[in-house]
């Protein structure tokens, strides 16, 4: 037996031995892509679970052919580190296989596209279609159920799930969309396409929220009937008024979202750029700082609803107040002690005091933690200004004072302690030594 062959058969005495969960050693493969590949699969079945066990028979069915029949596993392959995730999910799907992989051999061209349609596919699908098995998630998922079914010649219109507004004429265009599309943009892209968008606008809608929702199609077919059939319709703010009834939807806000959707699309507009104008004079005035102002930037709308729309409720009897002290030279000094209730003043007190106290939102919103801000009264041109200079942890449930830190994680000054004490006295809270 040749050295190959010998090595070959090793290779796959090994790969069976990852699938069973079985001890294998890395140096016995030369091969460094092979080991790499093994490695990614090793992670799924080094510990038996559920989901493993219901893998394994497939896998020992599907994976051996294709490492012994094509080099998928062992050379570079466009999918890369993607490639052994979408086998485990090809696997997943084995009820679906209309032909037993060991009846597969590989033609030339793309070796992966030329699997799949062996194990799934009777009649021709456009290459889009193979997206679904990229999607992250569930191993069972609605884009590879899709696949599946389209593969074996339901109607598109039959499928789980799909929103009543696709029309035939727009399942005609989806099946011409670009190869580089997923599943959902290219149903997207055969629904604007039909109802004769411009190419901006369509590109606009695929890199909004509306490509990824499918629920709630009432809403959505709407706006882009409204959208598309303005003249005057500037296509770069769909994404601004996208983001909004995504915002609504979140918030369960289901009822709001189809009255304002039927307002005339001038006011629609104009609407959604208040609500985002309110976010941002929000943000800024707890302390925000942003790169634009530009309300049509996709980043700028996403930190404002990551940041403003995260709050809770503050700590019961701890108003915010002023305090005065007196030190033992007998200066006097004001201060002010404020609690932080959203997590936009989390995320500026941490860039202003150069520590972590914005990772503290889900211990606000768990009512574990209450943060407050105390900050010394100065003047500054004729004008008073909170100078912050220590940030204050508590425990809600007792009323303790767990921490309190200065900038970059500093202890606090003499001056400084005695005004947290000050003021946790008269809020019946504890200072712990």
């Amino acid at each position: 037996m040749s050295s190959s062959r010998s090595r070959e058969g090793a290779a796959l005495s090994v790969l069976t031995a990852i699938i069973r969960g079985e001890a294998w050693t890395a140096s016995s493969l030369r091969n460094p892509i092979l080991r790499k590949n093994y490695r990614r699969l090793n992670r799924t079945f080094c510990r038996s679970n559920p989901v493993t066990e219901d893998l394994c028979e497939p896998c020992l069915r599907l994976l051996p052919i294709v490492g012994s029949r094509s080099d998928l596993l062992s050379a570079g392959h466009r999918l890369g580190r993607h490639l052994i995730p979408a086998l485990l999910r090809v696997a997943a799907y084995a009820d679906r296989w209309i032909r037993s992989p060991e009846d597969w051999i590989p033609k030339e061209g793309d070796q992966w596209s030329d699997l799949l349609r062996h194990l799934f596919v009777r009649w021709e699908l456009p290459a889009f279609f193979e997206s679904a098995w990229l999607e992250k998630g569930d191993l069972r998922y609605l884009e590879r159920d899709w696949y599946c079914d389209i593969a074996a010649g339901k109607n598109w219109r039959k499928l789980e799930k799909i929103p009543a507004s696709v029309t035939g004429r727009s399942v005609h265009f989806a099946m011409t969309a670009p190869d580089e599309l997923t599943v959902r943009e290219a149903l997207r892209w055969g629904q604007l396409t039909a109802m004769g968008a411009s190419p901006a606008l369509i590109d606009e809608v695929l890199k909004s929220c509306v490509v990824n929702t499918i629920s709630n199609d009432e809403v959505w077919s709407c706006l882009l009937a409204k959208v598309v059939g303005s003249k005057n319709f500037e296509s770069r703010n769909f994404g601004m008024m996208a983001d909004f009834f995504g915002g609504l939807y979140q918030w369960n806000q289901f009822f709001r979202a189809r009255d304002l959707v039927r307002l005339p699309l001038s006011e629609l507009l104009n609407h959604c750029r208040k609500h985002w104008r309110r976010l941002l004079d929000n943000a800024l005035a707890d302390g925000l700082k942003f790169k634009t102002d530009d309300l049509g930037d996709a980043g700028l709308r996403r930190d404002l609803q990551r940041y403003t729309h995260a709050w809770w409720e503050p700590m019961e009897c701890v108003p915010i107040e002023e305090i005065q002290h007196r030190a033992r030279n007998g200066k006097k000094t004001v201060w002010q002690v404020t609690q932080l209730v959203r997590h936009s003043q989390l995320v500026a007190e941490a860039v202003a005091m150069n520590h972590c106290v914005d990772s503290f939102r889900r211990s606000c919103q768990r009512k574990f933690s209450a943060i407050f801000s105390v900050g010394e009264m100065v003047d500054q041109d004729g004008c008073q200004q909170v100078e912050r200079r220590v940030t204050v942890e508590v425990y809600r449930k007792k009323r303790w004072v767990i921490q309190a830190k200065r900038r970059w994680n500093d202890e606090p000054e003499r001056v400084e302690l005695e005004v947290i004490s000050q003021w946790a006295r008269a809020n019946a809270i504890l200072v712990r030594p």
